[in-house]
């Protein structure tokens, strides 16, 4: 006659059951890594490798760039679950290129001067305004251009203004290009023109 042995029997459904478990989670497991590659946008996934173009493609380093100066662009994961994502800078760095939220010329060089003229005539540091607030009805000196001529043109842009061409009495005629810097009260020069030009028009 056979013995019983619950304790036994407990044990073995036990295995068994962990077994079968374990198995429900490989095949799972490679189920989903067989989804990265069918060209298709699964659960999960951010892009798919097996496409070859459109919204789906999975992204490189250099498809991450938006162009926008005032973000940082990262290329993060790889494979099906590569993306780009954009943070935003918010600390001011002289030269380049952004002019962060809530910054001025003051704090960074690639902020625009701006001029604010308050209610007891006092400019911004930096400021251009129609007239010196501070000497009201008077001309000023500043810094003096660093090549003597006449004919040039003249362009203002983001608060620098651009000195282009020109020539001497005698036609001896430039292509210079020198920027000046209200904020700093300084003129640098610029690369020159591929071609010397006097008296053309500018706006």
């Amino acid at each position: 006659m056979t013995s019983f042995h619950p304790s036994k029997n407990c044990l073995v459904c036990i295995l068994f059951n962990t077994v079968l478990f374990i198995l429900f989670l490989v095949s799972a497991s490679c189920g989903e890594s067989d989804l990265c590659g069918n060209a298709r946008l699964d659960e999960g996934e951010y892009c798919d490798t097996g496409v070859a173009s459109g919204e789906w493609l999975c992204p490189r380093t250099s498809d991450c760039d938006d162009e926008d100066p005032c973000t940082e662009d990262q290329l993060l994961g790889e494979g099906c679950q590569a993306r780009c994502e954009y943070a935003s800078i918010t600390v001011a760095q002289n030269d380049d290129g952004c002019c962060p939220a809530g910054m001025n010329r003051e704090l960074d060089n690639d902020c625009p001067v701006e001029c604010n003229c308050d209610t007891s005539d006092q400019c911004e540091p930096g400021c251009l305004c129609d007239l010196d607030c501070s000497t009201s009805g008077t001309w000023t000196s500043k810094a003096s251009m660093p090549t003597s001529r006449l004919g040039l043109a003249a362009a203002e842009v983001n608060g620098t203004l651009y000195a282009i061409g020109g020539s001497t009495r005698d036609e001896n005629v430039f292509s210079t290009v020198e920027a000046y810097d209200p904020f700093s009260n300084n003129w640098t020069t610029k690369a020159p023109m591929s071609t010397e030009r006097s008296r053309i028009p500018s706006f």
